[in-house]
């Protein structure tokens, strides 16, 4: 089957499932507030994030193993192949067990970090106990599962890993809620026992995600003599440790904000910003399934493809990146706070007064999050080319630079402007950053374009794209009434003005026109010239 085959089957099977895992996810979310409140809900959003920054442990190791593996995978060397992988397991193996040492030193320091930690005492419940269950999740996926799935990513196989994950999580989900719902502290805390079954069905799915793996690459299983060299390892270690401080910006940007909410402000807010980043991680996690199902193809291009073919890649993806991103953003930041207030009620719903200049205004958190969601697309677009490309030591003091960025503005916005200070931070150390010099060592070190021409590009998209969010509040202010009817149709009207506001200004752009060529079939790629009316590149 076609890497191109691959990419379309990878796209629908996981954004399908995702979409009904996003509306159970949105269930057990609106059980948990209700049967357990803010201050639970805020102790599972930090401990997630706790374990985000020690998984950083494995020091983006995935990542260079599974760049190793594409050429291989091209020539058909298997003892190449499972050489890699028996060395990934061994270095995995390490790693569990650091994230396991370093969980169970962070446990008795809990207190600081937790500033109304003695409420769950009162409470009877032991927070640090709770963290080591996490830790022992994690840390176990190291220890049994997490190598395995490598060899199906460098495939591009992830569909076959997509389908059986989504039954596990949707089980899961259903299950959270009975527990949730009827639990009623028998013998033990309804929180400890949703925490529990939370990591068990985490754990099962690592244990099907392996035996999966073993079942469509049984000659991972083969003895081979093929040994990797020292100096391989060594190259493979730089590779970790650039990737490292990658992965470093971005648990500083995605899983501090958590913890700083915590330590200066309070868990009941935690649990209230973590409602608007569930809808935000959904939305972006939905994206993301279609980032990483072309990643292998785009590994595929560079090995393969020439240097023209390359250029056409990148911004063929960059414009597409634009419009998908874009047709959610706009919605999320013109409607976000609506879907909080009849989701959950206006208690809920943040907004944090403003004076600037004199004028006072109230800043919303879901425009924020709709604009980190719009320069979060633009991220990992680059990423995806950076790390197919094995771009992972170019560039490397780059994360050091945006986390220093976020981390800073945190601490200093929070006191003053609360959880939209957090928002602000990641969307500075984005824009400064990830969508400045990432582009620039691409193009230098790989595309040989005009780094100022992508910049313009860009600005032009942004700005169009802002239009977009302008247009739509505008015309949402015209249709005005509250309950899901209206919701429903502000959004609709948001995601149309958009793909009007898109289609107006690039649909007879050469960008558009690459974009269609990569339309799976003559007939749909026909039919979407002639709608834009517009000839084949």
């Amino acid at each position: 089957m076609s890497r191109t085959a691959n990419s379309a089957k990878n796209i629908i099977t996981s954004n399908i499932s995702q979409i009904l895992l996003i509306i159970l996810n949105f269930a057990v979310r609106t059980v948990f507030v209700r049967t357990l409140g803010k201050e639970y809900l805020g102790l599972t959003g930090l401990f997630t994030n706790i374990l985000t920054v020690l998984s950083l442990a494995d020091m983006g190791l995935g990542s260079a193993i599974v760049f190793k593996l594409y050429k291989p995978i091209e020539e058909k060397n298997e003892s190449r192949e499972i050489a890699l992988i028996k060395l990934y397991r061994k270095m995995y193996t390490i790693i569990g067990f650091v994230i396991a040492g370093l969980g169970i030193c962070i446990a008795p320091f809990l207190r600081y970090i937790i500033k109304d930690y003695d409420t769950f005492e009162k409470l009877g419940l032991n927070a640090a106990a709770v963290l080591l269950l996490y830790v022992f999740q994690t840390a176990s996926s190291y220890w049994f599962f997490a190598y395995k799935q490598s060899i199906v990513f460098a495939h591009q196989k992830t569909y076959i890993l997509t389908i059986r994950g989504y039954v596990i999580s949707i089980i899961s989900a259903v299950v959270q809620i009975i527990v949730l719902l009827l639990w009623n502290n028998f013998l033990v805390n309804t929180f400890i026992a949703y925490t529990v079954i939370v990591i068990l069905f985490v754990i099962i799915q690592n244990l099907v995600y392996a035996k999966t793996a073993d079942r469509y690459f049984p000659y991972l299983k083969k003895k081979t003599d093929e040994k990797i060299t020292r100096d391989e390892i060594k190259e493979i270690l730089k590779d970790c440790g650039a990737l490292f401080l990658y992965r470093a910006n971005s648990a500083v940007i995605s899983a501090t904000d958590n913890i700083a909410l915590s330590a200066m402000v309070n868990l009941a807010t935690v649990g209230i910003y973590s409602n608007y980043y569930l809808i935000y991680t959904n939305i972006r996690n939905l994206l993301f399934k279609v980032m990483n199902s072309i990643g292998a193809s785009i590994g595929s291009i560079h090995a393969t493809g020439n240097l023209e073919w390359k250029r056409t890649v990148f911004k063929t993806v960059n414009f597409a990146t634009i419009l998908l991103f874009g047709i959610f953003s706009v919605p999320l930041a013109v409607v976000g706070d609506e879907f909080i207030m009849l989701w959950l009620g206006n208690s809920f719903v943040i907004k944090t007064p403003v004076s600037l200049f004199g004028f006072g205004f109230n800043l919303s958190v879901s425009v924020l999050i709709g604009i980190e969601l719009f320069l979060v697309g633009i991220a990992v677009f680059l990423e995806r080319f950076r790390n197919s490309f094995g771009l992972f030591r170019q560039l490397k003091f780059r994360p050091i630079l945006s986390a220093l960025i976020n981390l800073t503005l945190t601490i200093v916005l929070i006191p003053y402007i609360g959880v939209a200070g957090t928002v602000l931070s990641t969307i500075a150390a984005y824009m400064l950053t990830n969508c400045i010099l990432d582009p620039i060592i691409i193009i230098k070190k790989e595309l040989y374009i005009s780094i100022k021409g992508y910049f313009a590009t860009n600005l032009i998209y942004a700005a169009v794209t802002a239009g977009a969010f302008v247009l739509s509040k505008f015309i949402c202010g015209f249709i005005v009434g509250d309950g899901i009817l209206f919701f429903i149709i502000h959004g609709i009207v948001c995601v149309i003005t958009t793909v009007f506001v898109y289609l107006i200004c690039f649909g007879r752009t050469r960008a558009m026109r690459s974009l269609l060529t990569f339309l799976p079939g003559n007939r749909l790629k026909k039919l979407a010239y002639k709608i834009l009316m517009i000839k084949e590149l």
